[in-house]
């Protein structure tokens, strides 16, 4: 624990200034600094070291606070655009053709989910009474008040008001400070020292270091010369001689800090000195590192001897708790695509890529799905008012009719090529990997594709209309279904999962099929991707003779775990906050 001499001989000229201020009461930084006439910031940093030394108590307050924007003024001026729609519409009601200006219109979604009017054959209805709102009073309250902390504020409603651009949110800080006992002792001990002694017990020609070290300098009444020694008042006879230039040998073997005096007073070869000024410097250079005279005995090692003059580093505390900052940072869901892509690129696959629309023929047709399958219907699939050109199809038509050459029987059926030119927002990406096979027939084949999907589906905290998707595909002779069980393991490994297991699935364009399962702590074991080997009716058609192995899986279900999220909207939306609060660390 530092002594109250090791205290006060650290402290500079402004954490002295400081400190007298805290120690007469004052709290506020920015009264501090207007009257001692500095920054408001040096105030800060100066009561940041007297806290670390236990000097002073200092509170330090972060908290979110909101102002209007430059619309949300407005808006409190004249009113939200739902409310000014109410005035309007009176208690008979307004037909919505009326509402000619274009500000006003965002104000009718406002209406209905507040429950203020109905709109019934292009009619806004009013509903009845319609008391101002949380929203309204914000603004209304921000109006009159400007700047106000969240925590005063309804927060249902201030999340919708800055949803609506309407407010804006800052980080305010605010300190204060209250002086210790520890503070209260060492502020005393810079004070001149009182004295009544009339009487000098003696006068000396020659200062020692136990004088300097036990003596207590500047008595009030006296000038500089003046000290108390062993219960004594001494008067030393010599000048105290100022000096421009410090020299290295001065450094070394004199004793520095005159408690009462100043840190540029030093005793040396037994005579008393004062050095000009002794600079504060908060960077530190090279030149003065590799040039410099470091450590001053009765200082201490953070002063120095640049260029003839005595200089002091600003200490830094790097056990105080730093302001956290929010450096740039990938986005967690594109960092674990990343890794994903980084994994299958190091075990040697190719990466491709494809159309977001596609025709028919390659998203179903091509991977042996009846063209009456329920995943072609329209509550599934989104279909396009257009067609596309398709590639000779006679291979394709035959397996779905008859079966081929492969033994199948097929569908059964006429196949029709109108259906297949039909064009899709593809539902997976096994359009796209097919269509590359049909590309490249012979093995051997290493591929992959990480890319979105679209299907029909109702957006809940598991589902969204579009996904990402990972599937990858390899083609080669003599393959197996091992084999195919071997990689997804080696997949899975590097992804960080190990334990997996695999048990029999179906899907329609493979057999076998398999669905994957990794075990995770406190989930238990958890179903993530399909895979299996194409049925020779699929890769029949395009002169494909070997077995090809397939696998995918939403990459959402996995961000979700490796996340901790219950809701996979959250990997779409910019919520700064919780792109923020994902640490660099979390394992992809």
């Amino acid at each position: 624990m530092p002594s109250q001499e090791d205290n006060l001989s650290a402290l500079s000229p402004r954490d002295r200034q400081v400190l007298k201020e805290i120690s007469e009461g004052q709290s506020d930084p920015k009264e501090i600094a207007e009257k001692l006439k500095i920054k408001e910031v040096s105030v800060i940093s100066s009561a940041e070291g007297l806290a670390e030394k236990g000097l002073i108590g200092l509170d330090k307050k972060v908290e979110e606070v909101y102002a209007l924007t430059e619309e949300g003024a407005k808006y409190a001026e004249i009113g939200l655009p739902e409310r000014r729609i109410l005035d309007i519409a009176g208690v008979d009601g307004v037909s919505i053709s009326k509402i000619e200006d274009p500000s006003l219109k965002v104000g009718i979604g406002w209406l209905k989910k507040k429950g203020w009017a109905s709109v019934e054959a292009g009619k806004i209805k009013p509903t009845g009474e319609a008391p101002p709102g949380k929203d309204e009073e914000i603004l209304e309250a921000l109006s009159f008040q400007g700047q106000t902390s969240a925590s005063a504020l309804d927060s249902v409603a201030l999340k919708v008001l800055k949803s609506r651009g309407l407010v804006e949110p800052s980080v305010h800080k605010s300190w204060s400070f209250e002086i210790t006992d520890a503070g209260r002792s060492v502020f005393e001990r810079t004070l001149t020292v009182s004295v009544r002694a009339t009487v000098v017990s003696g006068n000396v020609d020659r200062i020692t270091v136990d004088m300097i070290k036990n003596g207590a300098w500047n008595v009030e009444g006296y000038d500089d010369r003046y000290f108390l020694y062993e219960e004594g008042l001494y008067h030393y006879n010599n000048p105290i001689v100022s000096v421009d230039r410090v020299t290295a040998d001065t450094i070394k073997n004199g004793v520095w800090g005159v408690e009462g005096l100043g840190d540029n007073y030093f005793l040396y070869k037994e005579k008393l000195y004062r050095a000009n000024s002794i600079a504060f410097v908060n960077q530190i250079t090279a030149d003065m590192i590799k040039d410099g005279v470091w450590g001053v005995e009765g200082l201490g090692d953070s002063y120095f001897l640049y260029n003839g003059d005595v200089y002091k580093g600003r200490p830094y505390y790097v056990a105080l708790p730093a302001e956290r900052i929010y450096p740039g940072k990938m986005h967690p869901y594109q960092r674990l695509l990343q890794r994903m892509r980084e994994i299958m690129l190091e075990m040697g696959f190719t990466e491709i890529k494809g159309e977001i629309v596609q025709s028919s023929y390659w998203n179903f047709d091509a991977l042996f799905q009846p063209q009456d399958h329920p995943a072609r219907e329209m509550q599934d699939t989104f279909y396009l008012d257009s067609k596309a050109e398709i590639p000779d199809y006679s291979t394709v038509k035959d397996m779905h009719e008859h079966g081929g050459q492969v033994g199948s029987t097929g569908w059964g059926g006429t196949w029709d090529p109108e259906v297949a030119r039909k064009e899709v927002l593809r539902t997976h990406t096994t359009s796209v990997t097919i269509k590359y096979l049909a590309d490249h027939p012979n093995p051997p084949v290493k591929a992959f594709s990480i890319d979105r999907v679209y299907r029909r589906e109702a957006i809940d905290p598991t589902h969204t209309p579009e996904f990402e998707q990972l599937e990858g595909v390899i083609m080669d002779e003599d393959l197996s279904f091992s084999n195919l069980l071997g990689v997804l393991k080696e997949f899975y490994a590097k992804m960080g999962f190990d334990e997996v297991r695999f048990r029999p699935g179906y899907f329609p364009y493979t057999e076998p099929s398999v669905e994957p399962e990794v075990y995770i702590e406190g989930l238990g074991w958890v179903e993530l991707g399909g895979a299996g080997v194409f049925r020779r009716e699929v890769t029949a058609p395009f002169g494909i003779d070997h077995p090809v192995l397939a696998w995918g899986l939403g990459v959402g279900r996995l961000a979700m775990l490796r996340l901790g999220l219950k809701d996979l909207r959250l990997l779409y939306q910019s919520d700064v906050g919780w792109l923020r609060d994902v640490p660099l660390s979390t394992r992809m």
